[in-house]
């Protein structure tokens, strides 16, 4: 019995870790909702492509209809390469020229990663301070860059601003994660400060992304953990943005999830050292996170391992236990705790296993996409 109880320690362990930080988070004032901007920001919309002839359409008449003044924003699509007509189709669209449309640029490079390419845009692309970074396949709603612009303003100290994220159609454990991660970084910005934004769509001051290093796999994650390393707050804005392009299958979900967890590492590593220059209570929000990403893991997978090899003597002495838990399985409740269980077990795994392959992970900040052309879902196919 020492491995079961060894076993058990080190889960109720991590457990205690993770109910511990939202036990905090709970006890937060939740914070009002901004007054109406007044005062609007000029913004720099950065969209990076590569490969995006199914959406690139959609994503710029999306951004067109933003109910934003066009006088005060402009938008950079920086494409990396693309040899499957995205070029052209942006081109075209751009050249129509439609009267009282906001200007929109084409910035062609040769770089397939993200992060080079928002180096290059900001290189080239000078004047606002504020700049909108939105992926290819996100659709924001015509509100969401005033929603984010009123938490920026709002405030001085805040440095970065997420939104919300909605999967058009997914699997349902990364929809799951969506609604779990966006009351995460609501309730910590009550605290005091999200500790990162969505990659889909974010807005950040200018100094915070200009010149990331060529190593920064996340840059959602890393523009947020700059602006805290200098003193600014992560808000987070009452807006959702639809995300077409989302892991389907189980198997496509780990692999993605992977890659976060890699990439987030990746910048713990980078900022852990200079934590205590953060001032509260950024710090402790940084540190809880890092928690999550490191510590709650290798407990897990310790105390996974631990519990397996006690496993026998368990079976032969609780069997019918084993059976009731099986049978409360067919009731919803216990139905709906089993999914986010699962949620919770597939994380604290591909988590453990990043941490466990981190020293030797190559990977490059051009991930591949989740899905084919072909299987994109748009928000009115998925009604």
């Amino acid at each position: 019995m020492t491995f079961l109880v060894l076993g058990a320690a080190l889960l109720v362990a991590a457990v205690a870790i993770v109910g511990a930080y939202a036990a905090w988070l709970l006890t937060a004032p939740r914070q009002a909702s901004p007054a109406p901007c007044t005062a609007l920001p000029e913004v720099l919309i950065v969209v990076p492509v590569y490969d995006e002839a199914p959406l690139i359409l959609r994503k710029l008449e999306n951004l067109a209809a933003l109910d934003y003044p066009p006088a005060l924003w402009r938008a950079t699509i920086v494409d990396g390469g693309s040899t499957d007509g995205t070029i052209a189709i942006a081109q075209r669209w751009i050249a129509q020229g439609i009267a009282g449309r906001p200007a929109f640029t084409l910035l062609q490079t040769t770089h397939r990663d993200k992060t080079a390419q928002l180096n290059d845009a900001l290189r080239v692309e000078s004047g606002p301070e504020w700049i909108l970074v939105t992926d290819a396949d996100a659709q924001l709603a015509p509100e969401t860059l005033r929603a984010l612009a009123a938490v920026a303003m709002a405030d001085p100290s805040v440095g970065v601003v997420g939104a919300g994220v909605r999967p058009a159609a997914a699997h349902p454990l990364e929809s799951l994660h969506w609604r779990a991660t966006d009351w995460l970084r609501q309730r910590e910005s009550d605290r005091g400060s999200a500790a990162i934004v969505a990659a889909p769509c974010y807005l950040a001051r200018r100094q915070f992304l200009r010149a990331m290093p060529p190593d920064t796999l996340a840059d959602d994650v890393h523009v947020a953990c700059r602006a805290m390393l200098q003193g600014h707050r992560v808000g987070h804005a009452s807006t959702t943005v639809i995300e077409l392009r989302s892991p389907r299958s189980f198997r496509a979900l780990l692999r993605h999830k992977y890659r976060k967890a890699d990439a987030y590492l990746r910048e713990i590593v980078r900022f852990l050292p200079a934590v205590r220059r953060m001032p509260a209570p950024l710090r402790a929000i940084f540190l809880w996170r890092a928690a999550l990403l490191t510590a709650v893991p290798f407990l897990g997978a310790a105390g996974a391992v631990l519990l397996a090899l006690g496993a026998p003597t368990l079976l032969e002495s609780a069997t019918p236990a084993w059976l009731l838990l099986a049978l409360l399985f067919l009731f919803a409740p216990v139905r709906a705790a089993a999914r986010a269980a699962s949620l919770a077990a597939m994380l604290a795994a591909v988590s453990a296993l990043a941490l466990f392959t981190y020293p030797f992970s190559r990977q490059g900040a051009s991930f591949p996409k989740v899905l084919q052309p072909w299987e994109y879902q748009l928000p009115d196919e998925a009604q």
